[in-house]
């Protein structure tokens, strides 16, 4: 029952944290878009805006099969997390790549210049929201599988606050590269979320390890 109850707040605590994540993501995104000009800008910002709403509840609904699964044997919780994540990402994908840039009766009070450059960043900005960040939700909720809450919530932080950094590093890194906004931002928040799975199979050890270099250090300090 305990580990039950701890799956079920590191399931919502994860939810809490891609949500918070893909706020911050759009800040940074949006930033960094504003060195392209207003009109870049503008448009990763329609197009994010688009595609968020589908995200959202795509997210939401996983919670809930997240949930159902904390009722499955300890030693299936894992894989079953594993294959439901996968079932997320695909259906979040399909729902952002049938997203189109027009509001309801099909009107848009966006510009014609920002609508030519948010319609190709629509359809490519699809693989970041639609794969990043359920794959990132399902990082997060296998980090609830561990034995503490607190060290469960602990880690989830760390592996959104790395997912951040990570994407913040390679948009500029690839920018460098391909000099194409859309495929920047994508090609980061795909890569960010794939680099994060293996590091947060091991996030406990990781912790334990930057706990005590920072003991050591402290020590080291006093003497």
């Amino acid at each position: 029952m305990n580990q039950f109850k701890k799956q079920i707040i590191g399931v919502i605590t994860a939810t809490a944290f891609v949500f918070l994540a893909m706020i911050v993501f759009r800040l940074i995104a949006s930033v960094y878009a504003a060195r392209f000009g207003q009109f870049a800008q503008q448009a990763i910002q329609l197009a994010m805006s688009k595609h968020f709403g589908n995200v959202a509840i795509i997210l939401l609904v996983s919670m809930i099969g997240f949930l159902g699964i904390g009722f499955a044997k300890d030693k299936l919780i894992k894989p079953l997390y594993i294959v439901w994540g996968i079932l997320a990402c695909a259906a979040c994908f399909a729902f952002c790549m049938r997203t189109g840039i027009y509001g309801k009766y099909g009107l848009n009070s966006a510009t014609p210049e920002i609508m030519a450059m948010a319609v190709p960043a629509l359809r490519v900005l699809a693989f970041a929201c639609g794969i990043a960040f359920p794959l990132l939700h399902m990082i997060l909720c296998l980090q609830a599988c561990g034995s503490s809450t607190k060290g469960n919530i602990i880690n989830q932080g760390m592996v959104s606050v790395a997912f951040l950094l990570i994407f913040s590093i390679l948009t500029y890194i690839i920018g460098i590269i391909l000099s194409r906004i859309n495929l920047e931002i994508t090609i980061a928040a795909c890569l960010s979320a794939v680099i994060m799975i293996f590091p947060a199979y091991n996030m406990d050890t990781i912790r334990r390890q930057v706990t005590n270099r920072i003991h050591q250090g402290n020590g080291a300090t006093a003497d």
